[in-house]
């Protein structure tokens, strides 16, 4: 009888795949290979999340000398191969490098970051948030108008943080790139930082006249902006907004208004407490001679800034109205449709306007020489 005897060399490994890998989730690593000599060879591939042999798992139907790691979930793996025959013990492969998967960077935009400031003031950090995906680096821009395209890169800030320059008055607009470990660089959704100019000291008459009989309760300036009232010139004691109670005696109040949120420097008003004791002409003569041509009511739209006056002929026809608190512009001139009215009495309606109800009347009369 014959008997056929088989002799197999040990087992060498002479190559094995050991660089390590970084791919984007659902792309391919190039596949790992292990080369041995000897006959009779068969093989095993194994997996780790560590660079070791304690606690790795056996890898199902990788029984070949080649193996394409998964890229399918995130994460480091690293793999050996252990090879075996009939005439050497199992013998195990070199570990490879780190076979990583990356996933893409998506961000968190959810966070309203818009800031709104007085010059002067301190703004607060801009950031940028990463829900998922590893970030490499970032790039800031900043933009006058409103786009994430045209921006001008911001030297040195390539932090996930950004703290705008609060010196820059009015709009601006700011951007980040963030490049991560897979696919192209993402940029965010602009971020809107204003900050406004601090307004100048309010333009008012540096006196005010308040009438005593009766002295209102409450002394309020008409103006187009909120003004802020103030007994002292650092603006420590606040007096409150647009209108303050009367003082008995004449006071310097330091007024400043408020723009867009922010408040200005400060301007001296004195309000002065009068009699408003009015001289009311009882005669005039507009007869061309540039002399007592118009009845003049000194002081009137200083004391009642309300004020508005009427006249009236002697059978009640209405020939003149003052504009509102601008009498002493324009002074009634004896003239009714562009013509002197006759010699004659004529009937006067003061309204002061003041909140107090009180209003004069009496008759002026019109000489002409």
């Amino acid at each position: 009888n014959s008997i056929t005897i088989t002799v197999n060399d040990p087992i060498v490994v002479t190559s094995s795949s050991e660089i390590s890998q970084q791919v984007c989730l659902g792309s391919s690593f190039n596949p790992l290979t292990i080369s041995v000599t000897g006959g009779g060879i068969s093989y095993q591939w194994y997996s780790n999340t560590t660079s070791s042999t304690i606690g790795a798992t056996m890898i199902a139907g990788a029984q070949t000398a080649t193996y394409t790691p998964d890229a399918t979930s995130v994460g480091t793996t690293f793999y050996y191969c252990i090879v075996s025959n009939e005439c050497s013990s199992s013998v195990q492969g070199p570990i490879s490098g780190a076979m990583i998967v990356n996933e893409s960077v998506v961000l968190d935009e959810s966070i309203d970051q818009t800031q709104t400031v007085c010059l002067g003031e301190s703004l607060g950090l801009i950031n940028v948030s990463v829900s998922t995906g590893s970030v490499v680096s970032y790039q800031w821009y900043s933009n006058t108008v409103n786009d994430n395209t045209s921006g001008v890169v911001i030297t040195g800030e390539t932090a996930s943080t950004y703290l705008p320059d609060a010196t820059i008055e009015g709009d601006m607009f700011y951007y980040c790139e963030v490049t991560g470990q897979c696919g192209s660089p993402i940029i965010t959704e602009t971020i809107q930082v204003t900050v406004n100019s601090l307004p100048s000291a309010p333009t008012l008459d540096v006196n005010y006249v308040v009438c005593n009989d009766p002295l209102p309760a409450y002394v309020n300036v008409d103006y187009n902006q909120t003004l802020n009232w103030y007994s002292d010139l650092g603006q420590t004691i606040s007096l409150g907004l647009d209108s303050i109670p009367t003082n008995s005696a004449t006071t310097t109040y330091y007024v400043s208004q408020t723009i867009n949120g922010c408040e200005g420097d400060v301007t001296a008003v004195e309000i002065e407490i009068s009699d408003c004791l009015l001289d009311v002409p009882t005669a005039f003569t507009p007869d061309g001679d540039n002399v007592n041509d118009t009845w003049q009511l000194v002081d009137l739209d200083t004391y009642y800034p309300e004020n508005v006056v009427t006249i009236y002929s002697r059978w009640g026809e209405l020939l003149y109205t003052s504009p509102k608190g601008e009498y002493e512009q324009y002074p009634w001139d004896g003239k009714f449709k562009s013509e002197i009215l006759p010699v004659g009495s004529y009937y006067y309606f003061i309204e002061y306007n003041d909140g107090s109800g009180k209003k004069i009347n009496g008759v002026v009369t019109i000489i002409l020489n």
